[in-house]
């Protein structure tokens, strides 16, 4: 799966002969790889697959794909399928494709707004489909990978004073979708909370940076949503 990384590296990716190794961000390779690129964190630990990396800190990241050592790929295509320019980010039709970095850290944002009164939020958020982007397992968010973004998504059915219902759409790998109606009931303290198929699913929402989360009280397991307009 993808995960976001911001590196808040002194120069963009279209200007890697000028970046200066540090310990956590972009170095270049020697002897056999002289001319490729890796990136190492903080704990010196290498980045493998595909990551979202802010290398100028704009607020606007790209996609790169790293192989099974920690090298960038570049003028190729990827494993799964997808095409990355002489720089390594992911090209789309002739453009580079971009993220804005603060939705992709809604899932790091979710876990520590806190719940409380949610009543003001619900009536706040945008209309339109929130599709799944953020996974949370055991306290770690990790962005999705391409195949699956697009396969699950909400849409706001219904906002009142008791309760907010949504409606959840899920595409198969056969390209055969299902819907269902989930209603979240508004509780004391302003939390919206379903209790469907005998569990228990918090519903929070932040209507500045477009995104709900669908999943455990604690955050420790469950979705985080992005409006398609912010994907």
């Amino acid at each position: 799966m993808k995960k976001l990384i911001v590196a808040a590296a002194a120069a963009g990716m279209s200007m890697m002969l000028s970046l200066t190794p540090f310990a956590a961000g972009w170095e270049l390779g020697t002897g056999e790889h002289a001319a490729q690129w890796k990136y190492v964190n903080a704990d010196n630990s290498l980045d493998k697959g595909w990551h979202v990396i802010d290398g100028n800190g704009d607020g606007i990241a790209e996609w790169y794909y790293f192989d099974e050592e920690g090298w960038l790929l570049t003028s190729t295509t990827t494993p799964d399928g997808y095409t990355v320019n002489e720089n390594g980010a992911w090209v789309k039709d002739g453009q580079v494709v971009t993220e804005k970095t603060g939705g992709a850290q809604a899932g790091t944002a979710a876990q520590t707004a806190g719940t409380g009164n949610q009543a003001d939020a619900a009536a706040k958020m945008q209309k339109g489909r929130y599709f799944m982007y953020n996974v949370v397992n055991n306290g770690v968010t990790q962005k999705l990978s391409m195949n699956v973004l697009y396969q699950s998504f909400y849409e706001f059915a219904s906002v009142s004073d008791k309760s907010v219902v949504l409606l959840h759409t899920v595409t198969d790998t056969y390209g055969v979708s299902t819907q269902v109606y989930v209603t979240f009931d508004k509780q004391a303290d302003g939390t919206y909370i379903s209790t469907a198929n005998g569990g228990t699913t918090l519903l929070q929402l932040n209507p500045e940076e477009k995104w709900i989360y669908v999943g455990e009280t604690d955050f420790s397991r469950g979705h985080i949503y992005l409006l398609e307009s912010e994907l």
